[in-house]
């Protein structure tokens, strides 16, 4: 039994489908259920499938159009208590801390954590311990562009000039964000990939042999099955037409199609028959013995979400991970800038070191940076999944 798992005032809210039905059922330590049939509004679907962008996230949140739909149902049964939230399907897009309560707060303030599924609360939590692998800074193509502005002005200019706009640039915050974290690890407990050796080959190397936390700051991808076809309007740019070959022949299966961008990771464009080389995908970190690692921290747009499956939530890199044997993984929602990510960043593994609790952790970091006066777009899209 799913409360035997529940500590004396915790609550479990589950959410689930059952054919085309949506379902919410709150679970209490005393073996309390409660089901209740959700009823979706058409903006609802609408506003999670459309394109994330910074005026869709912020009418979203500040108009708090889900707590109706997905906590109002069970409210009576979770307010006062302490709260763990298993998503399903579309609903893992949603930032959960960030959705107000009739009281004025935030679901965040008594969300304890949100699951993968109910099964994780039978295991046992392992001690987080601060030592790491840092991979940031990443040089996708262009020699020493981190050390020449001139060198990366005059590479976009060209890029607009051919339409392309989507190969992977070069993040100037990436190698601030992996220079200041560092800072808080003893020397010896912490190594640095950065440039070309933020390398797919150093990466594999982690492979049974890996530090307790693994931070990837870089660029996300994620291929969505349906919508491809729409890179076919660049076809008179040669990289964008290797890439629209390419990603047409990636299998169908999630893993496959989500992943991150890693040294040398443009090359693949230039030429569709080399090998993949910069491009790490979720399919690949499944199958590595990443046990050693007890917290992965994607730095990077879009990480936690994946393709959509009725029973199985959200994939993405989120499942790669876990596959690996990874118990905690911190990834975006939607895309995150890259500044603002920066300073989330920093401020999580500074509350991380005195708590060893990477939820506490991130929930001071996205306070600090409303207390800053930043919006929920700018420090809400990442969330921790257990």
């Amino acid at each position: 039994m799913i409360s035997g798992a529940l500590k004396e005032n915790e609550v479990l809210v589950d959410y689930f489908k059952i054919h085309t039905s949506h379902y919410v059922s709150a679970i209490n330590s005393k073996g309390k259920v409660t089901w209740k049939y959700m009823l979706f509004t058409n903006f609802f679907f609408e506003d999670l499938y459309s394109k994330d962008t910074k005026e869709k996230i912020e009418k979203m949140y500040n108009q708090n159009r889900f707590y109706g739909t997905l906590i109002e149902p069970v409210y009576e049964d979770i307010k006062d208590k302490n709260i763990i939230i298993c998503p399903a399907g579309i609903l893992g897009k949603i930032s959960f801390n960030f959705i107000k309560l009739p009281t004025g707060k935030l679901l965040g303030d008594s969300l304890e954590e949100i699951i993968s599924s109910p099964s994780v609360l039978f295991k046992k939590k392992k001690e987080i311990k601060f030592e790491a692998s840092l991979f940031g800074g990443v040089i996708y193509d262009i020699d020493n562009s981190k050390n020449n502005k001139n060198i990366i002005s005059l590479y976009l200019k060209e890029l607009k000039k051919s339409g392309d706009t989507n190969h992977f640039i070069f993040l100037p915050e990436s190698e601030k964000e992996i220079d200041n974290i560092s800072k808080l690890f003893t020397p010896s407990k912490v190594t640095i990939y950065k440039g070309k050796n933020a390398s797919r080959e150093n990466f594999m190397r982690l492979n049974g042999n890996s530090k307790n936390i693994l931070l990837l700051s870089t660029h996300g991808f994620y291929f969505p099955i349906k919508g491809v076809a729409s890179l076919a309007s660049f076809k008179n740019v040669p990289s964008i037409k290797n890439r629209n070959h390419f990603i047409n022949n990636l299998p169908k299966e999630d893993l496959y199609r989500s992943g991150l961008a890693l040294a040398n990771a443009n090359k693949i464009w230039e030429n569709t028959t080399e090998e993949n080389k910069g491009l790490l995908f979720a399919s690949e970190v499944s199958k590595l013995n990443l046990s050693n690692t007890n917290l992965v921290v994607l730095s990077a747009c879009q990480t936690a979400i994946g393709d959509i499956n009725n029973t199985d939530g959200l994939f993405g890199f989120q499942k790669g991970f876990k596959l690996a044997g990874v118990e905690y993984i911190v990834g975006s929602l939607w895309p995150v800038p890259d500044k603002e990510t920066s300073q989330l960043m920093f401020l999580f593994f500074k509350y991380l070191k005195q708590t060893k609790e990477p939820n506490s952790a991130l929930k001071m970091a996205q306070l600090n940076l409303k207390k800053q006066g930043k919006s929920v777009y700018q420090y809400g899209g990442f969330v921790v999944i257990r």
